[in-house]
């Protein structure tokens, strides 16, 4: 290294040593400290932001799932499955029968050498297949509705409205006025029909409609006779019958608006005759599957306000005549739909009125049983 660069050297090292030790001797700086009442606060990161506390509740906004939602389902006791399942039975098989005869009497209906004169409203075959009943006239003038029933033979018989009911009830009053079969004896000797007036109405603790009166046709001789008598014009009311399973008996009774606080039992082999007295009016004869027992029903109501201040579904036991109670009720008016030859169990309809009004319900009850139906019991 040349001589004259030697001291150039060192004297940029002395310098470079003197800065050095100027920084390293030098005081730390002070942390500046703001004023409380000038700082301004730094801006908060606007992932960290918080919403301003609400003026007032806040509302939950549900948002739709973007998937099915599974709903639990009601599952039925067991006992209410099979009865589910009983009914929904007898209704196809209903269905089934009632397809079935309409294409028995599509091909059994040729065969009978009668026909109405003008318009046929309905057909019906007795059980046995060798009678055909025919159901002639129009809606629109019921004074001449008849009935045609004859065999393949050539027997024949003309059942007219108007000889078994009232002019003035049947023809001139209630257009709606109609004959019409009810019962074919089990041995095909008879053919029982009954007269309708139709009637409009309703009210509280009303059974529905019914025949003015019941006859009987010999389908041999073509005699009719009244098994029960036909209601004069002056009485403003109608009959409810039930024909047992076997077609021996006959219960009946007049309606609530005219003399329906007793009801008969007609033993229609020997003629016999039994009168059951009851405290109120009464309706909604039903037998059981094996005709021996007959439930039905009683009620006492006021019509202006409805109210219902009791109501009862009671069974006559044949074999003894006695009576019991199985349902009763003092809010609601009671009425039968029906007797399950699968179960056993009457089906019974509740309903009541005025200001505690509701729908009507149904419920099964045992006939070997005793309830008591109040508004506060929808399910008992």
């Amino acid at each position: 290294m040349p001589t004259k660069i030697i001291p150039q050297v060192i004297a940029c090292l002395v310098l470079i040593f003197l800065a050095v030790m100027l920084i390293g001797c030098s005081p730390a700086a002070s942390p500046v400290v703001p004023n409380p009442a000038t700082a301004t606060l730094p801006e908060t990161p606007t992932a960290l932001k918080q919403s301003p506390s609400p003026t007032s509740p806040l509302t939950p906004v549900l948002t739709p799932a973007r998937f099915n939602t599974v709903i639990p389902s009601h599952t039925p006791l067991p006992e209410m499955r099979t009865r589910q399942a009983q009914e929904s039975a007898r209704i196809t098989a209903t269905r089934r029968a009632e397809a079935a005869m309409r294409d028995v009497l599509e091909t059994e209906s040729p065969s009978f050498p009668f026909a109405c004169d003008d318009n046929t409203l309905s057909e019906q075959l007795s059980p046995d297949k060798k009678w055909l009943l025919l159901d002639c006239g129009t809606f629109k003038d019921r004074a001449d509705n008849k009935m045609i029933v004859g065999n393949r033979s050539g027997t024949k018989w003309e059942l007219k409205l108007v000889d078994f009911s009232v002019p003035q009830v049947s023809i001139e009053s209630t257009p709606l006025g109609s004959i019409y079969p009810v019962h074919w004896s089990p041995d095909g000797a008879y053919l029982y029909f009954a007269s309708y007036a139709g009637w409009e109405g309703g009210g509280t603790c009303f059974y529905g409609f019914g025949p003015r009166g019941l006859f009987r046709l010999d389908l041999l001789t073509g005699k009719t006779s009244a098994i029960v008598p036909l209601l004069p014009s002056t009485d403003y009311g109608d009959y409810r019958i039930s024909f047992s399973p076997n077609g021996r008996r006959l219960a009946y009774s007049k309606s609530y608006r005219k003399g329906g606080n007793s009801f008969d039992l007609l033993d229609l082999r020997s003629g016999e005759k039994t009168t059951f007295p009851t405290e109120d009016d009464n309706g909604d004869f039903t037998w059981s599957p094996d005709g021996a027992s007959l439930a039905y029903s009683t009620s006492l109501c006021t019509f202006d306000p409805q109210i219902v201040i009791r109501s009862f579904i009671k069974i006559l036991t044949i074999a003894d005549l006695s009576t019991r109670t199985i349902a009763q009720s003092n809010t609601d008016f009671l009425t039968i739909q029906g007797w399950s030859p699968e179960d056993n169990l009457l089906t019974i309809e509740r309903e009541s009125y005025g200001d505690g009004a509701n729908q009507p319900t149904t419920l099964s009850v045992d006939p070997n049983k005793s309830i008591v139906i109040s508004s506060a019991s929808p399910t008992p």
